[in-house]
């Protein structure tokens, strides 16, 4: 976990989920969650945590602007007392995952709402898959569909992934393959 600096809480309404390769809204995960949340929010726990991404130059400008050095947000790892820092940021930053979690937060909590998250420190357009595997991995909690899988091992190289697919569809996949009717099992660059 060398790319983490540090976990603070960021405005709900400041957290992207656009710029990266995240699934679309769940409409029964973010109504399970919701319920959750209006129960207990306990968005300091590690699992309700939101991974993001920032670049040196973002760092830089949102410790700046929240008045915090960055050996300030390094002491707070870990935080004992969940009394993370409020950072504020003139721009969104890109989450890793979480989208379920954070919509489900946005509908019962609101947009002003402060969320715990950890910030990973990456240069500017880096490999996530490469350099975060661990949060890139195991980043659902809900049932991976077909094309998450087929995603994931196209970005990852993994071809463990295709045994989570019928035996049918992991036949198929390798028809694909054999037909060059998809790319190979490299990374793929975007």
């Amino acid at each position: 976990m060398k790319f983490l600096v540090g976990i603070c809480q960021i405005q709900l309404k400041n957290l992207d989920f656009d710029t990266y390769h995240s699934r679309g809204k769940n409409k029964t995960a973010v109504a399970y969650l919701g319920s959750v949340l209006v129960d207990s929010c306990k968005s300091h726990l590690w699992s309700h945590q939101i991974p993001v991404r920032v670049t040196p130059d973002q760092l830089h400008e949102i410790l700046a602007l929240s008045q915090v050095s960055l050996e300030d947000l390094n002491r707070e790892l870990p935080s004992t007392d969940f009394n993370y820092r409020k950072l504020q940021t003139r721009r969104n930053v890109e989450c890793i995952h979480g989208k379920q979690r954070y919509e489900a937060a946005i509908e019962s909590l609101g947009e002003e709402e402060w969320w715990t998250v950890r910030i990973y420190c990456l240069p500017e357009g880096s490999d996530l898959y490469r350099l975060l595997p661990h949060e890139v991995d195991q980043c659902y909690q809900t049932p991976y569909s077909d094309g998450d899988i087929y995603r994931k091992v196209q970005m990852s190289g993994d071809d463990t992934l295709i045994s989570r697919l019928s035996d049918y569809k992991q036949r198929a996949y390798k028809q694909l393959l054999n037909y060059n009717l998809i790319a190979s099992r490299s990374p793929l660059v975007f």
